[in-house]
């Protein structure tokens, strides 16, 4: 009775080999004896917010529930990384911007969403835990550089809105203000700015895109929707965060699938936006070929 019969400590301080099971979440393997009581005491220190959803499986409901989340997450980074190549070589071809900071934004979501589910740690930097204590604010201030780019020259702002061009210059700036405060500001006070400019400046983008498709912008369509259901993803997390809503399938997962919907409504508003600027400089050609032949039709009748 009152007797300790396991202790464990482990933490992202600590170097992943150090985990007994070598798994991205905390996993802790733990013995029982039918018809006794056990009492589970876990105490947690964190400089940043705190989500800790504790479920106690079997081993049979492990390996399902660990074996799901393998092909959930396989398939995940597996499109993303598949979706930036292609892209990348896509730019190699046509040399337009556009797919290049597309190819960033999406390079730098993906180092974001490692760092945060722990993939980063266990795959890219397991022998340098102190690196946890940036890896997130420097993974999404660098995605906020990537994606901020990428909003303004896919919605031409420097051409259609000379106002937003602006805003998004100085959330840029903002950006890197934010950066470069990561190495003097503690993790608790940084991480809240860094996540309040990103918020910022996703509303920004989604206004932008609005008010450009309403003014007859057409590739604003799909990079607006994108937006909306990035957003909606988001979302869906900060509720389970808040305890809102029951767990379910889709406020476990929804933000995986909003942000994997983004990335390929970007890619239709970016093929949608070079198909439409090709398709209006054919157009132009086709009237200066037409207006030469008049004139030189002119010309020959006098």
């Amino acid at each position: 009775k009152n007797k300790v019969i396991k202790q464990i400590e482990t933490g992202d301080a600590r170097a992943f080999a150090s985990r007994k099971l070598l798994m991205p979440n905390f996993t802790f393997e733990l013995s029982t004896e039918p018809a006794k009581q056990y009492r589970l005491l876990i105490r947690i220190q964190t400089d940043g917010t705190m989500m800790m959803p504790s479920t106690w499986y079997s081993k049979d409901q492990f390996l399902s529930h660990f074996t799901q989340q393998q092909i959930i997450y396989g398939g995940y980074y597996g499109i993303l990384l598949v979706m930036a190549l292609y892209h990348f070589f896509i730019f190699l071809v046509v040399r337009e911007k556009g797919y290049l900071f597309y190819v960033a934004s999406v390079s730098a979501f993906m180092l974001l969403q490692m760092t945060f589910d722990g993939r980063g740690f266990a795959w890219l930097w397991p022998d340098k835990p102190q690196l946890n204590a940036i890896m997130f604010p420097v993974a999404y201030c660098l995605y906020q550089l990537a994606v901020f780019t990428f909003m303004s020259v896919f919605l031409n702002l420097a051409q259609t809105s000379g106002r937003l061009y602006k805003l998004f210059i100085f959330i840029r700036l903002v950006v890197l203000f934010n950066l470069s405060a990561i190495y003097w500001l503690p993790y608790k006070y940084i991480v809240p700015i860094v996540v309040i400019t990103g918020i910022i400046g996703i509303f920004s983008g989604l206004l932008s895109g609005t008010y450009l498709w309403f003014k007859g912008f057409t590739a604003a369509r799909f990079f607006t929707c994108a937006l909306a259901i990035f957003l909606g993803g988001i979302l869906l997390v900060n509720f389970r965060g808040l305890g809102i809503g029951e767990s379910t399938f889709l406020s476990q997962y929804g933000y995986l699938l909003g942000s994997l919907l983004e990335v390929l409504l970007l890619a239709f508003s970016l093929a949608d936006r070079i198909n439409t600027a090709n398709r209006l400089k054919r157009q132009a050609e086709l009237e200066l070929i037409n207006s030469q032949n008049e004139h030189l039709g002119a010309l020959k009748r006098y």
